[in-house]
């Protein structure tokens, strides 16, 4: 399984990835909006995991063009509850997958 793990910040991003790896998911991981269309094309990865709402709504605007994204899932990590979310879902985004309730939740859905 190939997952893009997208974040503002490297940090962040690193910390997302670090999370992935102890559930041995290798992360493709980007911090460049300006390049995640040619990352998705080359790539392929099956889920997007976009770290916050924010971003992921820019995200969603970076790959509206994108071909090779349109049945991709991009999922958005959040610290909200699931029933503050469902606007997102009306826009694009899969699922919204709060980690409220741990990592291990987290990747689990992933999984499937």
């Amino acid at each position: 399984m190939k997952v893009l793990t997208i974040a503002s910040e490297s940090l962040k991003l690193q910390l997302l990835a670090a999370q992935l790896h102890q559930a041995e998911i290798d992360p493709i991981e980007t911090i460049d909006l300006k390049t995640v269309g040619q990352v998705v094309a080359i790539d392929r990865p099956d889920p997007i995991l976009v770290d916050g709402e924010i971003l992921g709504c820019q995200v969603i605007v970076a790959l509206r063009k994108a071909a090779a994204a349109q049945d991709i899932p991009i999922v958005f990590l959040t610290e909200q509850d699931e029933a503050e979310c469902e606007q997102f879902l009306n826009m694009g985004v899969a699922e919204m997958m709060t980690t409220l309730h741990g990592w291990d939740a987290v990747v689990a859905k992933i999984r499937r």
